[in-house]
């Protein structure tokens, strides 16, 4: 861009079908200043412990659903 600005980054996760999740869910999002005419480099980590489960209302517990997942 020809100009400073904030930019938000915004990364998406898809579950798989049988998790019977919303389709996206906003996982993280980051806030950087970008410098007119530069480029930055953002790094996320996603905690399987919070991303990667859902709760299970028959069993009252958390669970991992296997399958393939997406970012975006």
């Amino acid at each position: 861009s020809p100009v400073d600005g904030f930019e938000v980054i915004q990364v998406y996760l898809e579950y798989p079908s049988k998790a019977r999740k919303p389709k996206k869910i906003l996982a993280t999002f980051q806030k950087v200043w970008v410098p007119a005419h530069s480029q930055k480099r953002v790094f996320f980590t996603l905690d399987p412990k919070i991303h990667f489960v859902i709760f299970d209302e028959m069993s009252r517990s958390w669970k991992t659903v296997t399958g393939a997942y997406h970012l975006y």
